[in-house]
């Protein structure tokens, strides 16, 4: 097997979702040790800040996109090893979720999420794979979830699209054994960042603080990847036991599952909130029939985050850029 490139010799780390939480802390660790980067996410200004503060280690490059938009990711790859050189190093770890119960999530949104989390994944990794076996060395690390593995309620579109992620890590693992490529998939727990802000991840107030790690933790973990690569890790190490006791006993993890999860309350339908305002209306009420104020108020739907964990999970419904948050 290769050795990990010289300094001088070293291609660049592309981080996904880079301008906050995991993927921040995945480009400092990186720049650190002398890797050039190039930082991918929504928001130009977190970017351009971060890359002035890792460029006194190393080049680094803010490379705004939204990787919702199909076809933007490829072009994207393509036009970074165009402009800044050769890509050794990819790491995706953008992505967004949800805490609400499967049926509370529009199918619109649960369409993004897979659109976030695994297609913008397999693009980039389309991208940017010949270049690496051409080189002969690579490292693809994808930042998944042990929501892929727990299943908390209240999750459950967003475990199918990381464990959709997951798979075609194991599977690209398979494909392209021969070569000096090698293909990880970390598994965080429940990481600190601004992936729980938005009040959707309100019930999980108290296990975050009791259970949640840092993201300096998951970055080490990265690093560590790069140098002896593994298919699969779990952060902390000991959430691995979760794979042993869904082999023993499925429904006792699926009990777990429904216990561990704090999903949010479902938001009341748009018509019977209408319907309400309208009775108002008829007995002489000053709001109009399509007034809130005073009404139970609809959960806002969650932010996007481009900081993948269950560990974090944000999201909108259909497009609304303004929800993102955490590693926009």
């Amino acid at each position: 097997m290769a050795e990990t490139p010289t300094d001088e010799k070293r291609g660049l780390a592309v981080i996904t979702g880079a301008s906050t939480g995991i993927g921040r802390a995945v480009a400092v660790a990186l720049a650190e040790r002398g890797w050039p980067t190039a930082l991918v996410a929504r928001n130009a200004e977190k970017l351009e800040s971060l890359a002035g503060e890792l460029r006194p280690y190393a080049r680094s490059y803010a490379c705004p996109a939204d990787l919702l938009q199909s076809g933007e990711v490829g072009a994207l790859m393509q036009q970074i090893e165009r402009e800044h050189g050769p890509v050794a190093v990819l790491v995706n770890n953008a992505g967004f979720g949800d805490n609400r119960r499967f049926l509370d999530v529009p199918m619109a949104k649960q369409r993004e999420m897979f659109e976030v989390n695994y297609f913008a994944t397999a693009e980039a990794i389309y991208a940017l794979l010949p270049g690496m076996l051409e080189a002969g060395y690579g490292r693809v690390i994808n930042i998944a979830s042990m929501a892929t593995k727990a299943f908390p309620a209240g999750m459950s579109a967003y475990a199918a699209s990381k464990s959709a992620m997951a798979a075609l890590t194991y599977g690209l693992a398979s494909e392209y054994r021969s070569a000096d490529v090698r293909f990880c998939c970390v598994h965080p727990g429940i990481i600190r960042t601004d992936f729980f802000n938005d009040p959707v991840f309100k019930p999980m107030t108290p296990m975050i603080h009791r259970h949640g790690i840092s993201p300096e933790r998951v970055a080490k973990a990265v690093v560590k990847l790069i140098d002896r690569p593994r298919l699969h890790t779990c952060v902390p190490r000991w959430h691995k036991i979760v794979d042993w006791l869904r082999a023993l006993s499925p429904g006792f993890m699926a009990y777990i599952g429904a216990r561990s999860g704090h999903p949010a309350a479902a938001s009341p339908p748009a018509s019977s909130v209408q319907a309400a305002g309208a009775a108002e209306d008829d007995k002489g009420s000053k709001r109009s029939s399509g007034s809130l104020s005073g009404a139970a108020q609809p959960a806002p739907p969650p932010p996007r985050a481009d900081s993948a964990t269950p560990t974090g999970a944000d999201a909108p419904p259909a497009r609304d850029p303004a929800s993102r948050q955490s590693g926009d």
